[in-house]
């Protein structure tokens, strides 16, 4: 048994009440219903207190966060009650899928409908994809329609038609055969040839794709190689294998230490993919020691006003920006952003990306710790040039140094 219920010890009593209560005081900032109580001053109960998280998260004004560790198996059942408890079923989300406008850029957006029957025109995005025993094993997220056992469909990246010969529903390792399956259902296809990411519709509806699902960046990263120097061919296909399969597992190659580093979810997630290498390739591997992805922020606003000149006779370089850099929102934090509100001439339009492009250079490496720099946003106001000294690589470095400055 891995799971079971106590009472809180009495050493904990207190802080625990405490704790309730902060929360309670929390959520009723969030919630009307709840903030009620709260000035009635009733205590709610347990179930009280969940519908109104549940409320105040589907409303985006209260956010749970829970604590724990997949590593060691801490917290991992009350994460996925919450997810039952509080997040929205298929149901309550607006999904939105794009018309593409025949040979034109123009995509328009429209909603989806998410009512589990068949009158709407079926539409999917496969996921996930994974070398199954009976060859390739394609997850898909049915977002609108039905979608039955020998129908056939069509992927709108390649317009290929395919016919779905065999629907499973996954359960861990253990699949069960269904017939049909609806919106906000997870399915899986057998003998599909597409990529991660691509839409799959019926003939009615070969114009539309879906946005590609968000895939986090890694927060963990380590060194990874096989134990036996003979086995780097099974080393190789493992991991050419499993980045296909999984778009958070990540890796390249680190010229400084001539290592392979292999990032991920966390440490937990690596070690089930050191284990597949082993038992799947007969692959032992060895792994160094967890590397954490920080990351450099700034706290506040901060103005620029960085000039690069160099010149070393003939042709030489000059280009000055003139600006501020802006903290991003805390859900942005792992986002850079660049703002052109130049006016004039000052900075020929055709330079703004090349100062663009210095500033995404320069976020590759902090100045503090090393770490990449996320989170900001560069807002470029004026600047100036030269005629003859001017160029894109002297913007580049302009970019480069506001940022360091």
């Amino acid at each position: 048994q891995t799971l079971r219920f106590e009472e809180i010890p009495a050493e904990f009593r207190a802080e625990a009440a405490e704790r309730r209560r902060e929360l309670i005081e929390c959520v009723a900032n969030a919630d009307e219903l709840l903030g009620e109580l709260f000035l009635e001053e009733k205590i709610p109960t347990a179930a009280q207190l969940k519908l109104a998280i549940r409320r105040a998260t589907l409303q985006k004004s209260f956010t749970p966060v829970l604590v724990g560790s997949a590593l060691k198996n801490k917290g991992v059942q009350p994460l996925l009650d919450a997810v039952l408890e509080y997040l929205p079923n298929p149901s309550e989300v607006e999904n939105y899928a794009l018309l593409n406008q025949g040979d034109s850029q123009d995509q328009t957006k429209f909603l989806l409908n998410s009512a589990r029957d068949d009158s709407q025109p079926f539409i999917g995005l496969a996921f996930k994809l994974e070398a199954g025993r009976f060859g390739q094993l394609t997850y898909v997220r049915v977002y609108q329609g039905m979608l039955k056992k020998s129908d056939y469909i069509y992927n709108t990246r390649t317009g290929k038609k395919v016919r779905v010969q065999r629907l499973v529903r996954m359960h861990s390792d253990n699949m069960e055969d269904v017939n049909e399956v609806y919106a906000g259902d997870i399915c899986a296809l057998f003998g599909i040839d597409c990529a991660s990411g691509d839409t799959f519709t019926d003939k009615t509806s070969t114009d539309i794709s879906m946005e590609s699902i968000h895939v986090p960046d890694p927060v963990i990263s380590v060194a990874m190689k096989p134990a036996n120097k003979n086995d780097l061919d099974k080393f190789s296909k493992g991991l050419g294998r499993f980045t296909r399969e999984d778009p958070t597992f990540r890796i390249h190659f680190d010229e400084e230490s001539k290592e392979t580093i292999v990032s991920g979810m966390g440490e937990l997630h690596l070690e089930i993919y050191a284990q597949r290498m082993e038992r799947e390739y007969g692959c032992p591997c060895t792994m160094g020691k967890p590397k954490v992805a920080f990351r450099e922020n700034i706290s506040a606003p901060v103005p620029f006003e960085f000039t690069h000149k160099k010149q070393s006779g003939g042709a030489g370089q000059y280009g000055k920006v003139i600006g501020v850099l802006e903290p991003l929102e805390p859900e942005d934090f792992t986002k850079l952003e660049f703002e052109d509100r130049t006016i004039g001439t000052n900075i020929p339009k055709q330079f703004v990306p090349a100062v663009e492009k210095g500033f995404r250079d320069a976020c590759e490496k902090g100045l503090v710790s090393g770490h990449r720099i996320s989170g900001v946003r560069f807002v470029l106001e004026d600047g100036a040039h030269h005629m003859v000294d001017s160029n894109e690589i002297s913007f580049i470095r302009a970019g480069e140094g506001a940022l360091k400055q």
